[in-house]
């Protein structure tokens, strides 16, 4: 064998075993980063189930609240919804007040005596279908087009009038 034969033989002995070694270190943390990367989207995604829970239950105990309120027992629904449109305000919402027909007895987007639209048919599909004991969340709703806002729907009803409520 000529010199320069066992010189390449000798240098492909030498980075061969470098490439194999460097090409599995490579594998091992690609393999590493993904598991870092999957731990990381599972905690965001735990941590805005917790902050959608605490969210959901805050809104909850809210109309749970107002459902209480000795001025709706007592029908006097001007003075509820000044107290309504409090709360609401406070909690950066709307209030939105049904029967069980699906008609809007009180909104407090809208100025008190203006005249309220019947629930959508897609709520009343729902309601029909789980009751008007169940607690609801509804889809995203789109804002008027030129708001890029999106809002949900949070829905009880209140025991002793039989009427709706929606955050």
């Amino acid at each position: 064998m000529r010199i320069r034969s066992r010189l390449l033989l000798l240098v492909c002995a030498a980075l061969i075993p470098a490439l194999l070694v460097s090409a599995l270190g490579v594998a091992y943390i690609y393999r590493e980063e993904q598991n870092f990367s999957r731990a990381g989207v599972t905690e965001a995604s735990r941590a805005l189930a917790l902050a959608f829970e605490r969210d959901l239950g805050r809104r909850l105990s809210i109309l749970r609240t107002l459902s209480a309120s000795p001025t709706l027992h007592a029908g006097e629904l001007q003075r509820f919804y000044s107290f309504a449109s409090a709360v609401a305000r406070e909690n950066g919402g709307a209030i939105i007040l049904s029967d069980l027909q699906g008609q809007q007895l009180l909104n407090t987007r809208l100025p008190f005596g203006t005249p309220l639209p019947p629930m959508l048919p897609l709520e009343r599909q729902t309601r029909a279908r789980v009751g008007n004991e169940a607690i609801v969340v509804s889809d995203l709703y789109q804002r008027r087009p030129a708001s890029a806002r999106t809002a949900s729907r949070c829905s009880t009803r209140c025991g002793a009038t039989g009427r709706s409520w929606h955050s």
